[in-house]
């Protein structure tokens, strides 16, 4: 038999570790999106935005040219613009090969600064979706994706994009 009393002095003990685990996570959570947000930066589709740079950029570089480009104007200005919903990177190289910015780069609706990514399975097959706070969701072809669905948006969007430059005059 346990002592009177026992019992409630165990569930006060788990009931402060429950609080201190919570406080803890909370504080982690807090300190990373602190840290997310710092190397984040965001453009809304089909628009663009300029980007000021601390040092001079002889290149640039986007990890999925799908979702998003960017090009140089000047040394310290760069030009981003959003093709398709979703989240890439964006490195900003010197003349010497070095880092002087590197960022995830979120490609959203507008309006609409979350940008979340979804896989739905439908027996072994994979689709992709990044979705766009406000429920806009759209297909966003990744590597594993069934293969039918995969070629038919990577050709969808090299037509708009091929549409486009010709519209520039490119």
């Amino acid at each position: 038999m346990r002592p009177p009393g026992a019992g409630r002095e165990t569930d006060m003990r788990k009931q402060i570790e429950s609080a201190l685990v919570s406080a803890a996570m909370g504080a982690a959570m807090w300190a990373l999106g602190g840290t997310a947000q710092a190397d984040q930066i965001s453009v809304e589709m089909d628009k663009a935005r300029t980007l000021s740079l601390a040092g001079q950029a002889a290149n640039v570089i986007v990890g999925n040219p799908l979702i998003a480009d960017a090009g140089i104007l000047d040394r310290q200005t760069l030009v981003i613009t959003g093709k398709s919903y979703g989240l890439t990177n964006l490195i900003a190289l010197d003349a010497e090969g070095r880092t002087i910015y590197s960022a995830d780069l979120v490609v959203t609706e507008a309006e609409a600064p979350q940008t979340a990514l979804v896989s739905l399975h439908r027996g072994s097959e994979r689709h992709s979706y990044a979705c766009a706070g406000g429920g806009a969701c759209t297909s966003q072809p990744m590597i594993g994706d069934s293969s039918d669905a995969y070629q038919t948006l990577t050709d969808q969007r090299a037509s708009k994009l091929a549409a486009s430059h010709a519209e520039a005059g490119e």
